[in-house]
């Protein structure tokens, strides 16, 4: 699939963009790039999923066929959803239906697996958008933002924030002040 949002955002353009999200909760890159002094190796994941109803392959009542459900399940653990009972009733199960843009945050621990070869997760942060009505690389750095206020931390399952529909009225101008020459 063919996006261009996204297609035109490289590696270090991800990077930049996501530097003063983690800057905001102390993630700060190491100092000379000393290994030494290197506590974290956050590994960064991005790309789209692809829902079932966005690829116009869905059954008779609106969900997705049989032979389909294998890429809800994939979307579920790309985007660290799981299937219970209760986060379908929140809505989230609409999400796995839809084509959504996400970036995935894993942070080990770069001193136990430099030294020992260990790969310890400290913690992960996953964050998702829906593709339909939206820019990647406009809207990363928001996403990103809002985010941010969950690294480093176990939110003990899904944290799911759906942003509310804007609304704006226009109503008749008003003049409140006037140039030279007031009247």
């Amino acid at each position: 699939m063919v996006d261009s949002t996204m297609d035109t955002v490289s590696f270090m353009d991800l990077v930049q963009m996501l530097t003063a999200a983690l800057a905001r909760q102390n993630y700060l890159p190491t100092p000379d790039k000393d290994p030494d002094k290197t506590k974290l190796l956050i590994y960064v994941y991005w790309g789209t999923t692809f829902g079932p109803k966005d690829m116009i392959i869905s059954g008779a009542e609106g969900g997705p066929t049989p032979p389909h459900l294998h890429q809800v399940y994939w979307n579920a653990m790309i985007l660290g959803y799981n299937l219970q009972k209760r986060q379908m009733e929140m809505g989230v199960g609409d999400d796995l239906l839809h084509n959504r843009y996400f970036v995935v945050l894993m942070a080990y621990d770069f001193q136990l697996l430099r030294k020992q070869g260990e790969a310890k997760l400290l913690w992960n942060t996953r964050f998702s958008l829906r593709q339909i009505g939206h820019n990647f690389r406009l809207n990363l750095p928001a996403m990103a933002q809002y985010a941010s206020r969950y690294f480093g931390q176990d939110t003990n399952g899904l944290v799911y924030k759906q942003v509310p529909e804007g609304r704006v009225e226009v109503g008749e101008p008003t003049i409140v002040e006037s140039g030279p020459g007031k009247k």
